[in-house]
């Protein structure tokens, strides 16, 4: 699907009232001065978000000091297991440690990701599991999820996986190169100082 410039999008949120966007999950926490930026929406139950985690780690690698990646919930339904696994990413982040359980919930076979597999998953990377079953078991972060996936319908979000690249919406699947393309553009345009994402972009662009 053809990129969606960014006057195009703010043009369809024109007239919609907005809160603050609440922070994304930030993938990159080395990245202090990105040149340019990927907002993501994506589901960790769908094996085509998987296959873009993939395609978003090896842009990392690529560019390590320049591309700040950042991750926002949208779970495919709102049935409890699909929205826990995105509880547990959230209450790793509460830890410091969303990357590392982002990695591993993407690399979980067949996308089972029932209570007992989270559970395994957050202690192998590290997590203090009586915080975590804590969190899990007062369904602490549930509305942070609801809160994503609320910020979704209002940017237009109705797949996974959805991104926002300097200024340009891409929906679904998306090669490697497309991503390229536009991060290129935005070093060449240099500047110095933090990029803001695109969607505080597109947030500013409607006031």
């Amino acid at each position: 699907m053809r990129p969606r410039p960014l006057h195009r999008l703010a043009g369809l949120l024109a007239g919609l009232w907005l809160p603050l966007a609440v922070p994304a999950q930030s993938l990159t926490p080395q990245v202090t001065q990105p040149r340019a930026s990927i907002v993501v929406f994506a589901a960790f139950s769908c094996a085509y978000c998987a296959q873009a985690a993939q395609t978003l780690a090896a842009l990392q690698r690529r560019y390590p000091d320049t591309l700040a990646v950042q991750f926002k919930h949208f779970p495919l339904s709102a049935d409890a297991e699909d929205v826990l696994a995105h509880e547990a990413a959230l209450a790793a982040a509460a830890q410091g440690k969303f990357p590392a359980l982002h990695e591993a919930l993407f690399r979980q076979p067949r996308r089972a990701l029932d209570r007992a597999a989270l559970d395994q998953l957050a202690e192998q990377a590290g997590l203090d599991m009586a915080r975590y079953r804590r969190d899990l078991d007062g369904h602490v972060w549930r509305g942070r999820v609801e809160d994503d996936r609320r910020e979704a319908a209002a940017f237009g979000v109705r797949a996974t996986p959805t991104f926002f690249v300097q200024g340009f919406k891409l929906e679904g699947l998306q090669d490697a190169s497309v991503f390229e393309t536009l991060i290129e553009q935005a070093r060449t345009r240099g500047g110095s100082g933090a990029a803001p994402s695109t969607l505080q972009e597109a947030s500013h662009a409607r006031r």
